[in-house]
């Protein structure tokens, strides 16, 4: 009974010291603070600035909005303060969530690239670890990575006016036939 114990305690033993060597010098986990590599990559810098940069921009629309209210308060000027609020905060929400999806996408494409090249099997967030080797925080590398690709961050905007206006073009003529065949409900009645 003792032999079995004893070999067995020396197959665990050997178990974890083969394991231990496989993955000596090279983590096969890399972690990585996304909240780090969106404040330190280039691309999430200029997100900011170019938010900060609307910001600024829709609030002047808000201040002025505001004094005219205050000034001369009536039902014209509560209504354009309240509109100037509402598209402060509809742009700016807007352009927040497109940022980040187009920032988010790029960043987990990033990720899954440098998890393949490095041959880790797993890529954690610094938050969901409970206790990490430094070895194994690839953030800095992660904020290089970002900071290669081509991410243009205005140019998807641009991109999204004219299809915002191509599907309203057609729907002007879709609506156009809908109103004359009203129309002549209507004149049948009297």
């Amino acid at each position: 009974m003792t032999k079995t114990l004893s070999a067995l305690s020396v197959l665990v033993l050997a178990a974890f010291l083969l394991t231990g060597c496989n993955g000596a010098g090279k983590p096969q986990v890399g972690v990585v603070d996304a909240a780090a590599v969106f404040k330190q990559c280039k691309a999430g810098q200029q997100a900011m600035a170019y938010l900060q940069e609307q910001a600024k921009t829709l609030q002047e629309g808000v201040q002025q909005a505001q004094k005219a209210a205050e000034s001369n308060q009536n039902e014209q000027t509560m209504q354009a303060f309240q509109k100037a609020v509402t598209e402060y905060q509809v742009t700016l929400g807007g352009e927040q969530q497109r940022l980040v999806a187009l920032l988010n996408d790029k960043y987990m494409a990033v990720l899954e690239k440098y998890r393949k090249d490095n041959g880790l099997a797993v890529i954690l967030s610094k938050e969901a670890a409970m206790a990490f080797d430094p070895a194994a925080d690839i953030t800095a590398k992660v904020v290089e990575a970002m900071d290669k690709e081509n991410i243009d961050l205005k140019v998807p905007a641009k991109a999204d006016a004219p299809k915002a206006e191509a599907p309203a073009a057609p729907a002007a003529p879709a609506e156009a036939p809908a109103a004359p065949a009203e129309a002549p409900k209507e004149e049948k009645k009297p």
